[in-house]
């Protein structure tokens, strides 16, 4: 199935959110951490204190998770990968007050007793709408709140962006380049915003960003690495990813081996209304 740009919010597949576990020691090893500055504007729109029940829908490897695990929070963290399950488990053992479950949100039976935060990090677009929004409700105390967030690459045009922009032009025209992708912070609001406004049942959703809070120059290599990662490549032709990839991979090396990055951090945040809790 071809992955074009506008199909990755709108309309998306989501039978492609088990791909990372099928790479998710290579996703554990170059996702981005969250800056401290995200992480307490969370805390502190919320209102939970150390000892609060948070649940974080789709952990991942845990990358968000510790983050809040520091900071003193009872997490119960819901994720469907098992491998992924496994890693971040690994990696907040020294947190007894976090349990790692590995599940898919849409069917997990959720507890008795009500959290006062729910968080996802990268992933509640993979959330079909319809189940996940109303479950978040009935899972939250009266006045919680929801805190997703998600890491935006911002859109450059060096030399190097503009050669690998002609290598997907040239070789996978109908795949995405995550260089050059529209998914930019505005556009996830939108998209996300659509979910909430069409199955109804919270506030409308407030937006916050935070520009440029990782500037990076990485090399071939790493950004290889982050594109084995990227879910729409995955199912690619083997032929295709090889020789996008081989493109890439000269690009680089024609552009002394650099490639600039800034990235920025999107939250979106709301709160059930009275009657959905």
């Amino acid at each position: 199935m071809q992955a074009k740009v506008n199909s990755i919010m709108a309309g998306i597949d989501r039978t492609r959110r088990i791909t990372f576990e099928e790479q998710a020691d290579r996703y554990d090893a170059t996702a981005l951490t969250y800056p401290a500055a995200l992480i307490d504007e969370i805390v502190k729109l919320s209102g939970v204190t150390a000892g609060r029940r948070i649940l974080e829908i789709g952990c991942g490897s845990g990358q968000a998770t510790i983050s809040f695990a520091e900071r003193g929070f009872t997490i119960t963290a819901v994720e469907l990968g098992a491998r992924l399950a496994q890693l971040a488990a690994q990696k907040l053992c020294d947190f007894p007050n976090v349990q790692v479950i590995q599940h898919e949100f849409e069917s997990w039976e959720l507890p008795a007793q009500p959290f006062e935060l729910v968080i996802s990090a990268e992933a509640f677009h993979w959330i079909v709408p319809e189940i996940g929004i109303p479950k978040v409700a009935h899972a939250m105390i009266p006045g919680g709140m929801v805190a997703l967030f998600w890491s935006v690459t911002e859109r450059l045009n060096t030399p190097l962006h503009q050669a690998i922009a002609s290598a997907y032009a040239e070789i996978a025209p109908d795949w995405v380049n995550p260089l050059a992708s529209e998914v930019d912070a505005d556009f996830i609001q939108r998209s996300i915003s659509a979910f909430f406004e069409r199955v109804g049942g919270f506030e409308p959703l407030q937006s916050r960003f935070y520009p440029a809070c990782v500037t990076a120059s990485i090399n071939g290599e790493v950004h290889l690495e982050e594109l084995r990662t990227f879910s729409a490549h995955r199912e690619m032709p083997d032929s295709t990813r090889q020789a996008l990839y081989a493109a890439v991979a000269a690009a680089f090396q024609a552009h002394e081996d650099r490639l600039e990055q800034s990235i920025g951090y999107l939250l979106l945040h709301t709160h059930p209304l009275p009657e959905s809790a």
